[in-house]
Protein backbone atom coordinates (compact mmCIF):
# COMPACT_ATOMS: atom_id res chain seq x y z
CA UNK A 1 0.00 0.00 0.00
CA UNK A 2 1.48 3.13 -0.68
CA UNK A 3 2.10 6.47 2.36
CA UNK A 4 -1.27 7.82 2.12
CA UNK A 5 -3.73 4.69 2.44
CA UNK A 6 -4.56 3.10 5.36
CA UNK A 7 -5.68 -0.47 5.99
CA UNK A 8 -8.74 -0.81 8.22
CA UNK A 9 -11.30 -3.99 8.04
CA UNK A 10 -10.07 -5.16 4.71
CA UNK A 11 -10.75 -2.12 2.88
CA UNK A 12 -8.38 0.84 1.55
CA UNK A 13 -8.92 4.25 3.07
CA UNK A 14 -7.00 6.89 1.23
CA UNK A 15 -6.22 10.11 2.91
CA UNK A 16 -7.26 13.32 1.34
CA UNK A 17 -4.25 14.79 -1.55
CA UNK A 18 -1.41 17.09 -0.46
CA UNK A 19 -1.22 19.20 -3.50
CA UNK A 20 1.40 20.87 -2.61
CA UNK A 21 2.95 18.94 -5.24
CA UNK A 22 1.70 20.28 -7.48
CA UNK A 23 3.20 23.72 -7.26
CA UNK A 24 6.78 22.39 -6.64
CA UNK A 25 7.06 21.76 -10.39
CA UNK A 26 8.91 23.57 -12.73
CA UNK A 27 8.40 27.05 -13.87
CA UNK A 28 7.40 26.25 -17.53
CA UNK A 29 5.01 24.13 -16.75
CA UNK A 30 3.47 27.06 -14.47
CA UNK A 31 3.58 29.84 -17.26
CA UNK A 32 2.37 27.44 -20.63
CA UNK A 33 -1.56 27.83 -19.75
CA UNK A 34 -0.53 31.92 -19.25
CA UNK A 35 0.83 32.33 -22.21
CA UNK A 36 -1.60 30.28 -24.33
CA UNK A 37 -4.46 32.17 -23.32
CA UNK A 38 -2.78 35.68 -23.47
CA UNK A 39 -1.63 34.73 -27.51
CA UNK A 40 -5.35 33.67 -28.01
CA UNK A 41 -6.67 36.72 -26.26
CA UNK A 42 -3.94 39.22 -28.53
CA UNK A 43 -4.62 36.77 -31.39
CA UNK A 44 -8.30 37.92 -30.94
CA UNK A 45 -7.77 41.34 -30.90
CA UNK A 46 -5.75 41.96 -33.78
CA UNK A 47 -8.27 39.85 -35.92
CA UNK A 48 -11.17 42.62 -34.58
CA UNK A 49 -9.14 45.36 -35.52
CA UNK A 50 -7.89 44.04 -38.72
CA UNK A 51 -11.86 43.45 -39.99
CA UNK A 52 -12.68 46.77 -38.17
CA UNK A 53 -9.99 48.79 -40.38
CA UNK A 54 -11.60 46.34 -43.35
CA UNK A 55 -14.92 48.11 -42.59
CA UNK A 56 -13.93 51.44 -42.06
CA UNK A 57 -15.61 52.83 -45.51
CA UNK A 58 -18.80 51.81 -44.08
CA UNK A 59 -19.05 53.99 -41.00
CA UNK A 60 -20.82 56.79 -41.12
CA UNK A 61 -17.10 58.97 -40.85
CA UNK A 62 -16.54 57.55 -44.72
CA UNK A 63 -17.57 59.61 -47.43
CA UNK A 64 -21.18 58.82 -47.93
CA UNK A 65 -24.09 59.74 -50.69
CA UNK A 66 -26.20 61.86 -48.95
CA UNK A 67 -29.72 62.28 -50.65
CA UNK A 68 -31.90 65.14 -50.26
CA UNK A 69 -35.72 64.88 -50.74
CA UNK A 70 -35.91 65.48 -54.52
CA UNK A 71 -32.86 63.10 -55.61
CA UNK A 72 -34.30 59.91 -53.02
CA UNK A 73 -35.88 57.14 -55.35
CA UNK A 74 -39.66 56.74 -54.98
CA UNK A 75 -40.09 53.55 -53.64
CA UNK A 76 -44.30 53.44 -53.71
CA UNK A 77 -44.90 50.60 -54.88
CA UNK A 78 -47.73 50.73 -58.14
CA UNK A 79 -51.44 50.64 -57.19
CA UNK A 80 -52.95 47.17 -58.44
CA UNK A 81 -55.13 48.57 -60.99
CA UNK A 82 -51.75 49.53 -62.95
CA UNK A 83 -50.69 45.94 -63.26
CA UNK A 84 -50.62 44.80 -66.75
CA UNK A 85 -53.61 42.42 -67.61
CA UNK A 86 -51.32 40.02 -69.31
CA UNK A 87 -47.36 39.43 -69.34
CA UNK A 88 -47.06 41.58 -72.58
CA UNK A 89 -42.79 40.71 -73.52
CA UNK A 90 -43.40 43.07 -76.51
CA UNK A 91 -44.11 40.13 -78.48
CA UNK A 92 -46.48 41.24 -82.05
CA UNK A 93 -49.45 38.90 -82.70
CA UNK A 94 -48.28 37.43 -85.86
CA UNK A 95 -44.77 36.43 -83.67
CA UNK A 96 -47.03 34.99 -80.83
CA UNK A 97 -48.83 32.92 -83.51
CA UNK A 98 -45.76 31.66 -85.37
CA UNK A 99 -43.96 30.93 -82.11
CA UNK A 100 -47.13 29.22 -80.08
CA UNK A 101 -46.37 25.88 -78.46
CA UNK A 102 -49.23 24.04 -80.35
CA UNK A 103 -47.18 25.01 -83.98
CA UNK A 104 -44.44 23.16 -82.72
CA UNK A 105 -42.88 19.73 -84.11
CA UNK A 106 -43.69 18.18 -80.50
CA UNK A 107 -47.15 19.51 -80.31
CA UNK A 108 -49.69 16.42 -80.98
CA UNK A 109 -52.75 16.51 -82.52
CA UNK A 110 -55.89 15.60 -79.94
CA UNK A 111 -59.10 15.94 -80.42
CA UNK A 112 -60.49 19.11 -78.15
CA UNK A 113 -61.17 18.17 -73.80
CA UNK A 114 -64.66 18.39 -74.32
CA UNK A 115 -65.37 15.67 -76.94
CA UNK A 116 -63.37 13.26 -74.49
CA UNK A 117 -65.12 14.46 -71.35
CA UNK A 118 -68.66 14.00 -73.51
CA UNK A 119 -67.80 10.32 -74.52
CA UNK A 120 -68.08 9.22 -71.12
CA UNK A 121 -72.07 9.60 -70.83
CA UNK A 122 -73.76 7.50 -73.53
CA UNK A 123 -76.51 10.86 -74.35
CA UNK A 124 -77.96 10.49 -78.09
CA UNK A 125 -81.27 12.08 -78.90
CA UNK A 126 -83.97 10.76 -81.57
CA UNK A 127 -84.85 13.19 -83.92
CA UNK A 128 -87.54 15.14 -82.01
CA UNK A 129 -85.69 15.96 -79.03
CA UNK A 130 -83.18 17.28 -81.15
CA UNK A 131 -85.05 19.57 -83.01
CA UNK A 132 -86.66 20.90 -79.46
CA UNK A 133 -83.31 21.55 -78.28
CA UNK A 134 -82.35 23.77 -82.12
CA UNK A 135 -85.37 25.47 -81.92
CA UNK A 136 -84.61 26.84 -78.23
CA UNK A 137 -81.05 27.59 -79.17
CA UNK A 138 -82.49 29.35 -82.51
CA UNK A 139 -84.89 31.50 -80.24
CA UNK A 140 -82.37 32.37 -77.43
CA UNK A 141 -79.61 33.63 -80.16
CA UNK A 142 -82.06 35.37 -81.93
CA UNK A 143 -82.19 37.64 -79.53
CA UNK A 144 -78.59 38.75 -79.38
CA UNK A 145 -78.75 39.75 -82.69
Amino acid sequence: MGENATRRFDRVKTLKRDYWSDFNRPILYKITPLILVSALFVAGMVMDRTKKSANTNLTVDGTRQVLTRGQFPDLTPFPAWADPLYDDNGVTAEDAFLLSPARSMAARDSPLPVHSHMSRYDVTYDPQQQDMINRNLREQFGRWR
